[in-house]
C-alpha cells in the first residue's frame, strides 16, 4: 500500500489504471500520479501539467483499444496516450535561503540572544553554532528550476531530532522545529523533477550545533563531580572527628552514670530493707481491714432481713384491708359516691401495697436477687390503668389531667411492674407540684422510625434545675425545685 509518503500525490485514491506498459496510473484528490514498477517510483501530474483539475471522480476511468485513457474529474474528462508523454528529470538547484529564531529573521551579522548568529549569507554557510537559547529555528528554502519550479516537490528532515523524511510537499517551503534540546543536528532538504524523481543530487545540507547551557557542559559536570567528592571527603573526615569526641564524651558519661547507679543500688537496699519493715504493718492493717469488711457486710445483711421483715409485716394488714374493700366494690349495692371514695380508698390501698412490694424488691436488689420480667402485652391498656387511679385527685383538687395515647392499643415486650412503678411516680410528683387550677398533660406515642415508644409528662407546676435533671430518677435523690407557675415542664 503506498501513501504520499512514498510520492503518491494524495492518500486520497479514487482510481487506479494499468496502461500498455504495466506502469499503474493512480487518480487522487490532489492530482494524478503514474508509478513505474520497473523503477519503483512515482511521477505526478497535475492542472500545471494540462489536467482539467486535480480533484478526480472515484472509480471513473476508461482505456481505449489503442492505449488511450480516460479519467473522469470534478471539471469534466481527462484523456492522453501515456506513450506520448516525455518525463522532465532535470534537478533543481537547492537552497537554504533564510532562517528564523523565535520568529525573527535572521539576517548577516544579527544578535539574537547576546550572540552573532550568521557572519556570511545562509547560502553559503555550511554550519551554525547556537546557544541553547536560540532552539526555536524555521528553515525557508527553493529549488530553483527554469521548466517548471511549481511542480518541484520537497522532503526535509532534521537527523538527530527526526531520522524520517517529511511528506513530499510543492505548496509549504518551511520546516520549523520547536524546543530542539542542546546537540548536533543535520538539517536536510531534499527536492524533485518536476515528474516526481527523487535524486541524492539535489539535497542541501547545513550542520547546527545547539550548545548546552554552562551548567550542563562536561566542564561543569566534571568539576560539580570534583567539588561533590571532596565534599564527601570532607564529609567524612568531619564525621570521623566528630565521632571520636562523641565516643570520649561518652566514656566520661558511663563513668559518671557507673558511679551514680552505684549510689542507687545504695539507696535501693536501704528503700527495700525499709519496704519489708513496713509489709508486715500493711499485713496487719489489711487484717483489720477485712474483719471490719465483715462486720460492715453482716450490717448489710442485718438491714436487709429487717426491711424484709417490716415489709411482710406492713404487706399482711394492708392485703387484709384490700380484701374487704374488694368485696365492697363487687357488691354494688354502695351509693355512687360512696363507691367512688372506695374505689379511690382501692386504689390507694393498692398503690400502697405496690410501694411494700417495692420494700421487698430493695432488699432484693441489696441481696442481688431481682428480676427483669418482660412480658408481651398491651401498654396502652396499663397507661389507662395507672391514669384512671388519679382522676379522682384530679377531680378533688380542679386539676385539668389529659391522657393522649397514639396508638390506643400497642402491644410489646416490657416488665409491668417497672413501667407502672415508673410512672405512678412521675404522675405522683406532677399531681404533688401542680396547684389547683392547674394543668396536667400525658402523651404516650410510638416513634416508628426510631421504633420506640416515647412518655411526654407536662404540667404546670414547679420545674427542675437542668443541672439536676441526671439526678432525676436516681434512687434515695431528692433535688431543689424552682419556683414557676406558668412554664410547662417535660
Amino acid at each position: 500500500m503506498w501513501t504520499s509518503q512514498d510520492g503518491l500525490a494524495s492518500d486520497y485514491i479514487t482510481a487506479i489504471l494499468q496502461d500498455n506498459s504495466q506502469n499503474l496510473w493512480v487518480t487522487t484528490h490532489d492530482g494524478l500520479s503514474r508509478y513505474e514498477p520497473k523503477s519503483n517510483r512515482f511521477s505526478t501530474f497535475t492542472v500545471a501539467d494540462g489536467l482539467l483539475s486535480n480533484e478526480f471522480n472515484e472509480r471513473a476511468k476508461f482505456i481505449s483499444t489503442e492505449g488511450e485513457i480516460y479519467f473522469g474529474g470534478s471539471k469534466g474528462y481527462t484523456h492522453f496516450n501515456p506513450d506520448e508523454i516525455r518525463d522532465d528529470q532535470r534537478l533543481p538547484q537547492v537552497h537554504i535561503t533564510h532562517l528564523y529564531i523565535r520568529g525573527v529573521k535572521i539576517g548577516v551579522g544579527d544578535t539574537i540572544n547576546g550572540e552573532v548568529i550568521l557572519n556570511r549569507a545562509l547560502t553559503y554557510t555550511d554550519s551554525l553554532s547556537l546557544s541553547y537559547k536560540n532552539n526555536f529555528l524555521t528553515f525557508e528554502f527553493v529549488g530553483l528550476h527554469y521548466g517548471a519550479p511549481k511542480k518541484v516537490r520537497f522532503r526535509y528532515r532534521l537527523r538527530g531530532f527526526d531520522e524520517l523524511w517529511s511528506k513530499p510537499v510543492a505548496e509549504v517551503r518551511q520546516a520549523a522545529y520547536t524546543s530542539l534540546p542542546p546537540g548536533n543536528y543535520t538539517f536536510e532538504v531534499w527536492a524533485s523533477s518536476p515528474d516526481g524523481y527523487f535524486s541524492s543530487a539535489a539535497i542541501n545540507r547545513l550542520i547546527i550545533e545547539i550548545r548546552p547551557p554552562w551548567w550542563d557542559t562536561w566542564a561543569f559536570r566534571s568539576l560539580a563531580l570534583v567539588v561533590l567528592v571532596s565534599l564527601i571527603v570532607a564529609i567524612y573526615h568531619l564525621r570521623t572527628l566528630r565521632l571520636r569526641a562523641q565516643k570520649k564524651l561518652l566514656r566520661k558519661k558511663v563513668k559518671e552514670r557507673t558511679e551514680e547507679l552505684s549510689q542507687r543500688t545504695a539507696e535501693l537496699t536501704r528503700a527495700n530493707k525499709k519496704l519489708k519493715e513496713n509489709k508486715a504493718e500493711l499485713l496487719a492493717a489489711n487484717e483489720q481491714l477485712q474483719t471490719l469488711s465483715q462486720m460492715v457486710h453482716e450490717a448489710d445483711m442485718a438491714k436487709i432481713r429487717f426491711f424484709t421483715h417490716v415489709s411482710h409485716e406492713l404487706r399482711t394488714p394492708i392485703t387484709l384491708i384490700v380484701g374487704p374493700l374488694y368485696d365492697l366494690l363487687q357488691a354494688h349495692t354502695t351509693a355512687s359516691h360512696i363507691r367512688q371514695m372506695l374505689d379511690m380508698m382501692y386504689r390507694n390501698a393498692m398503690r400502697l401495697l405496690t410501694l411494700i412490694n417495692e420494700l421487698l424488691d430493695l432488699s432484693k436488689v441489696e441481696a442481688g436477687h431481682l428480676a427483669f420480667r418482660p412480658l408481651h402485652a398491651d401498654l396502652m391498656q396499663l397507661v389507662s390503668k395507672v391514669s384512671e387511679a388519679f382522676g379522682y385527685e384530679a377531680d378533688r383538687r380542679q386539676i385539668s389531667f389529659r391522657v393522649e395515647t397514639n396508638p390506643e392499643s400497642l402491644r410489646v415486650f416490657y416488665d409491668p411492674d417497672y413501667v407502672e412503678k415508673v410512672l405512678s411516680n412521675l404522675l405522683a410528683n406532677a399531681f404533688k407540684h401542680t396547684s389547683p387550677g392547674g394543668t396536667i398533660e400525658l402523651s404516650v406515642q410510638l416513634m416508628e422510625e426510631a421504633e420506640v415508644v416515647e412518655f411526654v409528662l407536662r404540667d404546670t407546676g414547679h420545674g427542675i434545675a437542668e443541672d439536676e435533671l441526671p439526678k432525676f430518677l436516681t434512687i434515695t435523690i431528692r433535688v431543689a425545685r424552682r419556683q414557676c407557675t406558668t412554664e410547662e415542664r417535660a
